[in-house]
């Protein structure tokens, strides 16, 4: 999401006309379920580093895969490439902390480099409005200092389809967590 952010205030020199290449064309949002529903709630694991180009990636243990040349993606840095790739078991809401925190040299922190959550709760579209040219969620309701927002979401730009994260519909199943990119932490 950094490159959104760095690229807002150029998006919008000519205002009303919203000069962006970038077009999202679908997003799910995800949150601490706080009402105890169980109708579209999974497991999910959220990162901060996820899909960061351009040096905004905070854990040194991932690198750029592509040079940093496109906005955000999945394979912006090698993060989800090792996370679906080397690290077996991370699926299992259960184990996550303890395999992350075995890795040795990786150094993830709990609540700054990722967190975890059990039955996350998705949002409607009418729970939050997306700009799609800029990338800024509005959420309607607040969330409280202790909530976790964590996204995934697809664009286009310069005519390729690029990804975020994963979508409940792109074939992880049953309880196995999800991967999604991290807005806010608790």
């Amino acid at each position: 999401l950094d490159y959104f952010k760095e690229n807002y205030d150029g998006a919008l020199v000519n205002m009303p006309f919203v000069n962006s290449p970038i077009n999202i064309t679908r997003v799910e949002v995800w949150v601490t379920n706080k009402t105890g529903t169980t109708n579209d709630t999974r497991n999910i694991v959220s990162f901060l580093d996820l899909g960061e180009t351009n040096g905004n990636i905070y854990n040194t243990q991932f690198t750029l895969s592509n040079g940093g040349i496109y906005p955000d993606n999945n394979a912006a840095n090698d993060m989800f490439e090792s996370l679906t790739n080397q690290f077996n078991g991370i699926r299992d809401i259960n184990e996550v902390n303890s395999i992350l925190s075995s890795q040795i040299g990786i150094g993830f922190l709990n609540g700054q480099d990722y967190e975890k959550l059990e039955r996350a709760r998705k949002l409607n579209e009418q729970e939050y409005s997306i700009h799609p040219k800029l990338g800024y969620i509005s959420l309607n309701q607040a969330l409280n200092n202790d909530e976790v927002l964590a996204v995934s979401y697809q664009y286009t730009y310069k005519g390729e389809t690029y990804q975020v994260g994963e979508f409940s519909t792109d074939g992880v199943t049953g309880q196995d967590a999800l991967f999604l990119k991290l807005l806010k932490s608790t």
